[in-house]
């Protein structure tokens, strides 16, 4: 039997004594296919071991899945109890019409102004516009607070309350920035681009709260530019709504808000539906432009809640951000009668550089104000160009109302101040946003400054 003969994966069996008998018997026994069957079953026991360790991990990848769905769920509840504690409104979702919209007042009032030769704007039909006779029918939304009343009582107010540092602010104002040369436009959008909440359009909702959701939107620019971008939080509407002011029946005092942030201090709140920040706005945006604002369905308590969504990294004290300082750059004139320093400030404006001039220099160097005025049947109708008040000569004054006050222009020798509106950005062909002329002034303007610590 030659070498090559016996296969290399074989024993060679040898029976006999090679030596002393010629009777040798040899055997080959092939044994590959036994080592291959050994390999092949445990490659199948190893197969089996890891489909085995496959399935575990899977089912605790479900499981943990499951935990995970659960544990959201639960939160959701929560946050949903928390949200109804928050502001028990039932949420205008649906568009509804005021009942007793007057659709050819408000259609004769837009064409009369489209037609006007030397109308410096123009207007569009809203189909969501009301008339001043029908806003106040109903009993006003009331208010809970764990720690003020709503309606701030202005004849007990101490100077702190009423007037913050608006003397100091003011004349300082007038007298350090007389060599200041102002740009004929000026944007607070341009010049401070990289501030977020500058360009973010405001929407109030069906709620009487356009003065909060400014306030807020101001507190959120500013304390963006006095920390040159380094610092950009979203104050909460929610908070400074519940726990500030007169909630959805309006505030009757517009700084009251601003002393709320400096003395007690406001969390963080992305708008409707962000579910951003400690505590977001509860309160619908899918109710037409502006929301018609049914006091019936308002006719609610608002709670202060101090705490955050379950679903917020932070607690509400962790988040509360104060303010270091508020002013008037100007007031009501009823409001001389709780003051005399309001006469004093009227007169320091008015004796000086003026209050348009003082609001120019304001914006230019500090960023954008919160701004109260009256408005007209007809501003719901607002689509483009510089608002004139009272361009109609049958329309009536609508309500009081605030909006953020940004910059300000000329158009045709015409000068204006550009407003960023409450109502959304669906309001108006400019994203939400209205020029109105210079000659109609607001008649209150607010202003603060944040330092972070």
């Amino acid at each position: 039997m030659t070498k090559e003969s016996i296969e290399s994966e074989a024993n060679l069996i040898i029976v006999g004594d090679v030596l002393t008998s010629g009777n040798v018997q040899t055997k080959i026994i092939k044994t590959h296919k036994k080592a291959s069957s050994n390999k092949a079953s445990s490659n199948c026991c190893f197969i089996k071991r890891a489909n085995c360790s496959l399935y575990r991990i899977t089912a605790l990848g479900i499981a943990l899945l499951i935990v995970i769905c659960a544990c959201f769920v639960i939160e959701t509840i929560h946050d949903t109890k928390y949200i109804d504690e928050a502001a028990n409104y039932g949420n205008n979702d649906e568009i509804t019409l005021d009942p007793k919209h007057d659709q050819t007042y408000h259609k004769e009032l837009v064409d009369f102004i489209n037609k006007k030769a030397n109308s410096t704007w123009k207007a569009r039909y809203n189909r969501f516009a009301t008339q001043s006779k029908y806003i106040f029918e109903h009993v006003i939304t009331r208010s809970d607070s764990n720690h003020r009343p709503k309606n701030f009582d202005i004849s007990k107010g101490s100077k702190e309350e009423l007037l913050g540092d608006t003397l100091e602010h003011v004349k300082n104002l007038i007298d350090s920035t007389g060599g200041l040369v102002l740009p004929k436009h000026f944007d607070s959008r341009e010049r401070w681009p990289l501030c977020r909440t500058i360009h973010l359009p405001l929407q109030q909702g069906s709620c009487g709260s356009c003065s909060i959701v400014s306030t807020a939107a101001v507190l959120s620019d500013r304390i963006c530019i006095n920390t040159n971008g380094t610092f950009q939080p979203q104050i909460s509407i929610e908070d400074l709504l519940s726990c500030s002011s007169a909630s959805c029946s309006g505030s009757n005092f517009a700084y009251t808000p601003i002393h709320y942030w400096i003395t007690d201090g406001i969390v963080t709140g992305g708008p409707y539906g962000s579910y951003e920040g400690c505590k977001p706005y509860t309160i619908s945006a899918n109710c037409g432009a502006p929301c018609v604002l049914n006091f019936d369905s308002l006719n609610r308590e608002l709670k202060c809640v101090k705490k955050c969504v379950s679903t917020y990294s932070k607690s509400y004290q962790e988040d509360l951000i104060k303010g270091k300082s508020g002013y008037w750059l100007k007031a009501g004139k009823y409001h001389t009668r709780f003051s005399k320093d309001f006469a004093v400030l009227s007169y320091m404006v008015e004796q000086s550089i003026g209050y348009e001039e003082l609001i120019k220099r304001e914006l230019y160097l500090n960023g954008p104000l919160l701004a109260c005025l009256s408005i007209h049947d007809e501003f719901q109708h607002y689509d483009r160009g510089i608002y004139q008040e009272n361009t109609y000569q049958n329309s009536t004054t609508l309500y009081g109302h605030c909006m953020k006050l940004i910059g300000y222009g000329v158009e045709n020798e015409e000068k204006y101040f550009v407003y960023a509106n409450t109502w959304g950005s669906n309001w108006g062909s400019d994203n939400g946003y209205v020029k109105i002329s210079t000659k109609f002034l607001p008649e209150e303007v607010i202003g603060a400054i944040y330092v972070k610590e």
